[in-house]
């Protein structure tokens, strides 16, 4: 019935939310689940992207950074070093998030906190501090060698399939390596 779907404006919804990308990361660190993984990867990018909900959904967010925290806590020290981990889809939503969230003023205290947090200790556990990430993304976006993509019918969506394929072929740690 109409009991069944709940917004995600409530907290029982936020609550499912951050239970899902808890679990998700849960599952993949035991099981090695490759389905797990992808479920994680997509809600942290759904979430590091969405600016406008970092506003309207602070305790979402809040808990949210924290959640992530304590999972990069798991992460080897070198993760953003290693080679086959330095350009992987977490870094990107950390880019992201701090792009979401550079407006200070506009950010609630509760996300301000544990945005600090998590910074301080992706600095300290991972020798990275947030403004490098933002100026090591300004670097790839502002390079000549980027493609050039028109809107034309078809052409969009066959980037974006291209651009998804080598991203996947990039951070799916099933690929073999030549």
């Amino acid at each position: 019935g109409d009991d069944d779907a709940r917004p995600l404006s409530s907290a029982a919804g936020e609550a499912a939310l951050l239970g899902e990308l808890a679990l998700a990361f849960v599952l993949f660190l035991t099981v090695s689940s490759g389905a797990a993984l992808r479920q994680w990867k997509l809600l942290l990018h759904n979430l590091c992207r969405c600016e406008a909900a970092i506003g309207a959904r602070p305790s979402l967010y809040a808990d949210a950074i924290a959640l992530l925290r304590a999972q990069l806590e798991l992460a080897p020290p070198d993760f953003f070093v290693d080679e086959l981990s330095a350009d992987n889809f977490l870094r990107a939503s950390l880019v992201a998030l701090a792009g979401a969230t550079s407006d200070a003023s506009g950010v609630d205290a509760r996300v301000r906190g544990a945005l600090e947090l998590l910074w301080r200790f992706v600095r300290e556990r991972f020798g990275l501090d947030v403004p490098q990430l933002m100026r090591d993304e300004d670097e790839f976006a502002d390079d000549e060698d980027m493609p050039v993509v028109e809107d034309v019918d078809g052409v969009l969506q066959v980037t974006r399939d291209l651009q998804q394929a080598l991203r996947q072929e990039h951070e799916d740690p099933d690929t073999e390596m030549s």
